[in-house]
């Protein structure tokens, strides 16, 4: 297994490099979330124009 927070190698279920421990169980579920907010973060948004001026109509 690949730790989902450094990248190193998991023999059991801690991390020897960064200590990270989860179930070996819940390591794909960690990796589908993190590559959910990878993705997440490659998708532009919608950029809306910001008017320049505001202008009040009174009467």
């Amino acid at each position: 297994m690949i730790c989902p927070r450094c990248g190193a190698k998991i023999a059991v279920e801690s991390c020897p490099a960064c200590g990270f421990g989860a179930h070996r169980d819940n390591m794909p579920m960690i990796w589908a979330e993190r590559r959910y907010w990878e993705l997440l973060q490659k998708i532009k948004q919608p950029t809306f124009p910001t008017p320049a001026t505001v202008v009040f109509l009174t009467s």
